[in-house]
């Protein structure tokens, strides 16, 4: 009886097949030293910081995130003329083999109009939506800096 119960597991999993994109596309891009700025209760609006990774042979493109608990930008920062400005992007490209890191006064992600008061310690689920890569969810800390 063990033998053919054994025999019908092995029948079912070898009859579910996973697309092998979508198990490069959970390999390829990786995110680290990621957090997002804590901001008094009643503010609406942060920043979230990280380091994205394409450990992938071809340039991805990240081309939107998004999360629950807020409406969310891709957004650059820089410097001009001495006056420093803020700009939505349409997306931002991540070079194979290379790392862009989202920090401030630079490329960052924008939580806007945030639904609930985030805490330091608080983990904020945002998800990373690439061309090539897929959608990357990821766990973001909330810190104080």
């Amino acid at each position: 009886m063990k033998r053919v119960g054994l025999i019908l597991l092995v029948s079912i999993f070898s009859s579910v097949t996973i697309p092998h994109d979508l198990l490069a596309k959970s390999q390829n891009i990786s995110v680290t030293n990621s957090w997002i700025r804590y901001k008094p209760a009643g503010v609406k609006v942060t920043g979230a910081f990280m380091d994205i990774k394409n450990n992938s042979s071809a340039n991805d493109i990240l081309l939107s995130a998004s999360s629950p608990i807020a409406t969310v930008e891709i957004h650059e920062s820089k410097m001009e003329k001495g006056v420093m400005s803020m700009n939505r992007v349409k997306s931002i490209t991540i070079p194979k083999g290379k790392i862009v890191k989202l920090k401030p006064g630079s490329y960052h992600i924008m939580l806007i109009n945030i639904k609930k008061n985030l805490k330091v310690g608080d983990l904020v689920e945002v998800t990373l939506k690439f061309d090539k890569a897929g959608d990357v969810k990821v766990k973001v800390p909330v810190v104080k800096k």
